[in-house]
């Protein structure tokens, strides 16, 4: 594609060239803002990293970069230990976060652009960057490719690889990579590493509400993670799960029986808070 765009713009230098020789002053002032333009469009495209490494590799993340930036990426030709298969995932960990993040993700081409219009509405309105409207597919590339840094050379960039992304490869290849790299807490990637944490199981061993706990956390890990740190949910973490099994329920990857079941359980670590202080009671 690169290549192909390359040609493409040389060829258009070479014509711009010859009709700039013989053409007025403003036509040539035109021309060169259009050959300008073009050439910076050139770079652009050539500046993009390659997905290359998504088709037959494994990425693993081993750290933040100093400023917190950008995810630091190392690709492993064989499955890493911790790397979990969409088909050994429990549904009820990967369907909460489809949900809670990307209800259209298996409908959209890459780009919610209902869910990106009403982003843009609502914050024009605060006058401030109130939500944001990125797809399971564009956080996978902003995690791979890109820094977390807000500019529009970088938006600009996830818009472009996110479209490269789900034309290239399978839904259920993205959303496994994006199950397995995304942040969940401190120094804490992946759908893996997340369950032994929070809760001391497998990823494949997760229910609904475990599930839920791990896609409330994921716009902000740190933050939202202070449940964990007191061992009880906080109103803000209960209300958010609560409506994210709702959401289960309404696409049907839970019942109503198992949804008012998963309500009113607790998970282990508020166990341990409720046993402590009814132990200290005694």
């Amino acid at each position: 594609m690169k290549r192909q765009i390359q040609r493409i713009l040389l060829k258009l230098m070479m014509y711009f060239r010859k009709v700039f020789l013989c053409t007025p002053i403003a036509y040539r002032i035109f021309l060169t803002l259009c050959l300008g333009s073009l050439l910076l469009l050139l770079i652009f495209f050539l500046s993009l990293p390659s997905l290359t490494p998504l088709e037959s590799m494994y990425p693993v993340v081993t750290s933040l970069d100093s400023q917190q930036k950008k995810l630091q990426i190392e690709w492993k030709e064989n499955k890493p230990p911790y790397w979990v298969e969409l088909s050994h995932m429990s549904p009820y960990a990967y369907h909460a976060v489809r949900l809670s993040e990307d209800w259209t993700f298996f409908t959209h081409s890459g780009i919610d652009m209902f869910e990106l219009k009403s982003a843009l509405l609502k914050n024009f309105e605060n006058r401030t960057y109130v939500r944001g409207a990125s797809t399971i597919s564009q956080q996978l590339i902003k995690n791979l490719f890109l820094s977390r840094t807000k500019s529009i050379v970088r938006k600009a960039q996830e818009f472009v690889l996110t479209l490269e992304l789900e034309r290239r490869f399978p839904k259920s290849l993205i959303l496994e990579s994006y199950m397995n790299v995304v942040e969940w807490g401190p120094n804490v990637f992946g759908i893996e590493q997340a369950s032994m944490y929070y809760f001391d199981l497998h990823a494949s061993q997760l229910g609904p509400k475990e599930g839920a706990f791990l896609a409330m956390l994921l716009p902000s890990p740190i933050r939202y993670g202070e449940s964990f740190r007191k061992k009880i949910l906080s109103s803000y973490a209960q209300k958010t799960i609560h409506n994210i099994l709702e959401k289960m329920a309404v696409d049907g990857v839970i019942s109503r029986e198992i949804l008012e079941r998963e309500k009113g359980r607790r998970l282990s670590f508020e166990q341990q808070f409720f046993q402590r202080f009814w132990w200290e009671d005694l």
